[in-house]
C-alpha cells in the first residue's frame, strides 16, 4: 500500500543530512574510520570504542538480509536452496573485497548500480507495455483500501506507526557504515557534498521503480499475498504477465540486478567492518 512510499522517502531524507552535516567535516577531519572521526570531533576513547562496537553491529546485521535476499532470490528463480545464495555471495564478496581496497570497491559499485538500474528499468518498460495492452486487467479486484495510507483515527498507532518508519530510515541511512566511509574516496569536503548531491538525484530516480512494480504486483500477481510470496514478487511477475521466454528472460535480467545490489551492498559493509576491525579493535 501507500505506506511502503515512506521507505524511500526516509531513506532519501537521511543523504540530505549526510550532505548538509557529515560529508564535508568527515573528509576534511583525515580520519580513517568513523571511530576514528568520532575520536577527533568529540576527544573521547570511549566514543571511540562505542562507535567500533556500533559499526561491527550495524555491519553485521544489514550484511544478514543480503544473505537472506541472495537466498531468495536463486529459490524463486532456480529452485536451489535457501543457503545456496547466501553462499555465492560470501564467496563473490570475498574475492572482490580481499585484493582490493576502499577506491576499487567504489568503482565496481559504481558498476552494479547502472547494471541494477538496468535490469530494473528494462523489465518493467516492458510489462509497463504489456499492462497498457491488457487494458489493466484485475482492476476491479484489487482492493479498495490498498492506497489508504497507514491512520488510524481511533487509536493513533498507524500515525505513531508513519511517524516512526520515517524516523527509523531517517536515522538509519545516517548511521549506515558503508554509506559514510565512502566520503573517503573524495579528493576534498567539496567533491564529498557534490557526490552526495548527485546520489540524491541518483536515488530519485531509482524509487520511481519500486512504486511500480508493487502496482503491477497488485494487479497481476495478487495470489502471491496469499501463498505467502511477497518477497519474490520482483522476480515472479514478469514470468505472470509475460509467461514463456520472453518472462524467463527478463526474470534473469532482474536476478542479475538483485544479486548486483547484494554484491554492492556486502561488499562496502564488509570494507567498512574490516577497516574498524582492523584500525580501532586490534
Amino acid at each position: 500500500g501507500s505506506q511502503m512510499l515512506w521507505y524511500p522517502v526516509g531513506w532519501t531524507a537521511g543523504y540530505l543530512v549526510l550532505l548538509v552535516l557529515v560529508a564535508a567535516p568527515l573528509r576534511r577531519s583525515g580520519a580513517y574510520t568513523l571511530p576514528d572521526f568520532a575520536e577527533a570531533r568529540l576527544g573521547s576513547t570511549g566514543v571511540r570504542a562505542l562507535c567500533s562496537v556500533l559499526v561491527v553491529l550495524i555491519g553485521w546485521l544489514y550484511l544478514l538480509p543480503q544473505f537472506q535476499g541472495a537466498g531468495v532470490t536463486l529459490e524463486a528463480t532456480l529452485d536451489a536452496p535457501a543457503w545456496a545464495g547466501s553462499l555465492v555471495v560470501a564467496l563473490v564478496v570475498l574475492a572482490s573485497v580481499s585484493p582490493g581496497g576502499m577506491r576499487s570497491i567504489t568503482f565496481v559499485q559504481a558498476f552494479q548500480f547502472w547494471l541494477k538500474l538496468t535490469a530494473l528499468l528494462v523489465p518493467i518498460c516492458v510489462m509497463l507495455v504489456v499492462w497498457g495492452r491488457d487494458g489493466t486487467p484485475g482492476a476491479a479486484s484489487t482492493p479498495a483500501d490498498w492506497s489508504v495510507p497507514i491512520v488510524d483515527g481511533d487509536t493513533g498507532q498507524g500515525l505513531y506507526a508513519t511517524y516512526s518508519l520515517i524516523v527509523a530510515t531517517f536515522l538509519g541511512t545516517m548511521g549506515l557504515p558503508h554509506v559514510v566511509v565512502r566520503f573517503y574516496t573524495n579528493p576534498d569536503g567539496r567533491a564529498a557534498r557534490r557526490t552526495t548531491l548527485v546520489v540524491l538525484v541518483m536515488l530519485a530516480a531509482f524509487y520511481l521503480l519500486p512504486p511500480i512494480y508493487g502496482g503491477l504486483g497488485r494487479v497481476y500477481a495478487d495470489r502471491l499475498g496469499d501463498l505467502a510470496q511477497t518477497d519474490s514478487l520482483v522476480l515472479e511477475l514478469p514470468r505472470v504477465m509475460l509467461p514463456g521466454l520472453g518472462g524467463e528472460i527478463l526474470t534473469g535480467l532482474l536476478t542479475a540486478g538483485a544479486f548486483a545490489a547484494f554484491l554492492s551492498t556486502a561488499s562496502g559493509l564488509t570494507i567498512a567492518v574490516a577497516g574498524v576491525l582492523g584500525q580501532d579493535v586490534t
